[in-house]
């Protein structure tokens, strides 16, 4: 009876987990005070916001996890202002990066411009083959900030969202998958915005 009584509870942890994370991730961004523009991803394991009242973004991340894939949560913010450069990188490679002062690179491999789902899988093809699983999408953001340059958004990765890990990336056609491209796409746009008006 009490091993049934605790596996019942371990399994109870486990369930909550997404909604206890959001909620903690939600109180966070509450207590930091931003508003505006706001991305959550799926899985609760990455957020951001821009303020354009206070002229800043907010990065939100996971600091550390229990057994239970509950997270504890920190966000670093800086001034729009600082920000130097945008890259978005998908399996480890960079599809466009735009830095203050103009774009410095298009697609990486394949040549083309991002424009779309299509445009991000066949650039991320050194060849006519494309590349059927995404294990990882994420804007990697330089500031100007000696102690603390660098930020990440995460838009995929190798988690669902009860946290049940993926092996093999994701379909192009998965939803997830999909929706975390069109989000990392319409916030690079946001950063080259900013940038573009910073030069």
């Amino acid at each position: 009876l009490f091993f049934i009584l605790s596996n019942s509870q371990t399994l109870k942890n486990f369930d909550i987990a997404p909604q206890k994370n959001l909620e903690s991730l939600n109180q966070l961004i509450k207590e930091s005070g931003a508003e505006g523009v706001k991305f959550i991803s799926y899985n609760c394991k990455s957020a951001s916001i821009i303020d354009e009242n206070k002229e800043k973004v907010f990065v939100y991340y996971v600091k550390s996890r229990d057994n239970y894939n509950h997270f504890s949560f920190g966000y670093d913010s800086f001034n729009i202002s600082d920000l130097i450069e945008s890259e978005l990188i998908v399996n480890n490679q960079t599809i466009t990066k735009t830095a203050r002062g103009g774009q410095i690179a298009g697609v990486a491999i394949g040549g083309a411009l991002l424009g779309g789902i299509g445009a991000i899988i066949g650039g991320l093809s050194g060849s006519k083959k494309s590349i059927d699983r995404i294990n990882n999408i994420e804007i990697k953001l330089t500031v100007n900030n000696l102690h603390s340059p660098i930020h990440k958004i995460n838009f995929l990765n190798n988690e669902l969202e009860n946290y049940s890990k993926i092996k093999n990336g994701f379909k192009q056609e998965h939803h997830l998958c999909k929706n975390a491209i069109e989000q990392a796409e319409k916030w690079q746009g946001m950063f080259d915005v900013i940038l573009k008006n910073n030069s």
